[in-house]
């Protein structure tokens, strides 16, 4: 591999730099940073998922779900999704996903990008920094959901990765398996095994990717199938298998005539907590969902917004 010198004076901060850029990759996407890495796997790809904590995500919607579940992206149409989430200061998100309805079941494709540019970097006490760096990571993803069997949904994906710092890089890959049974007392009950998988050594230790175990239980419509009004409750227990943590998350949603929603969330975990609210607009063909997430210890709120279209 072909390697770029760093300026000079610099060297010996490298490895001080590379861990306060992962940290700050933990914080905002709420793992644990001497545990588990490519904190990205973690984070909510749609704003309809951050504004509920994830909590909805293994119910049958579009292909916006694909990389936190993937039987959520069983449905009966073809749909695109795109996603931006503003962190804090440069840090974005970009998602990508396509949904494919067909007589097999529910084909999926995704891109999630994350970038961090502006890292300064600086060898001793100075106004302006002698260099600046970037972090980058990439998953590509490809899933498929169908119900195998009445009330029975069953989903699987398979994820490509790719993280950068400074000159090194790393790929790996990882997986998810999912189901989702659709219970007599119109209760959804879930559970999955997610990211698992290992990454290529970055340097001299290869990251260790954030699997775990989902199982979550959800009332998807609380006044029934008719009537202007309705809303949806749901409950999910995340255990990190790295961390041996498990983070228990609620979240709730209001509709009117579905096309408006108002969303909120809650996640309870070992050493802070965290708050989500959203809203959405639905038309017959086009949508729109945004989400802010009041996170502990994160300055500024993270910003979600999606579109999405049925094609």
């Amino acid at each position: 591999m072909n390697k770029k010198e760093l300026p000079a004076g610099t060297r010996n901060f490298k490895q001080t730099m590379t861990i306060l850029g992962i940290a700050a990759f933990f914080a905002f996407s709420q793992l644990y940073a001497e545990t588990s890495g490519f904190a990205m796997l973690d984070m909510p790809t749609s704003a309809m998922s951050a504004s509920t904590m994830s909590v909805f995500t293994a119910e049958p919607e579009n292909a916006m779900n694909l990389f936190e579940n993937p039987v959520g992206i069983c449905c009966d149409v073809t749909n695109i999704s795109f996603t931006n989430n503003f962190w804090f200061a440069d840090v974005n998100q970009s998602v990508l996903t396509l949904g494919k309805n067909t007589k097999w079941g529910t084909f999926g494709a995704g891109l999630n990008f994350i970038n961090a540019p502006g890292i300064e970097v600086r060898s001793r006490p100075s106004d302006e920094p002698e260099g600046k760096i970037e972090a980058q990571y990439l998953a590509t993803d490809l899933g498929f959901s169908r119900e195998l069997i009445p009330n029975i949904l069953m989903g699987v994906n398979g994820k490509f990765l790719y993280e950068s710092l400074y000159t090194e890089s790393a790929t790996g890959f990882a997986f998810d398996v999912a189901a989702l049974w659709k219970m007599p007392s119109n209760m959804n009950f879930s559970v999955g095994l997610h990211n698992l998988g290992s990454m290529n050594p970055l340097k001299e230790k290869a990251t260790q990717l954030p699997s775990s175990l989902k199982i979550g239980l959800v009332r998807p419509r609380l006044l029934g199938d008719e009537g202007s009004f309705n809303g949806a409750l749901g409950i999910n227990f995340d255990h990190n298998l790295v961390a041996d943590e498990t983070a228990i998350k609620v979240g709730g949603e209001l509709s009117v005539y579905e096309k408006f929603f108002l969303r909120g969330g809650y996640s309870i975990q070992k050493e802070f907590n965290d708050i989500s609210i959203g809203a959405g607009f639905n038309s017959h063909k086009f949508r729109f969902d945004f989400a802010m997430m009041l996170m502990d210890g994160i300055p500024d709120y993270p910003l979600i917004f999606t579109f999405s279209s049925i094609l």
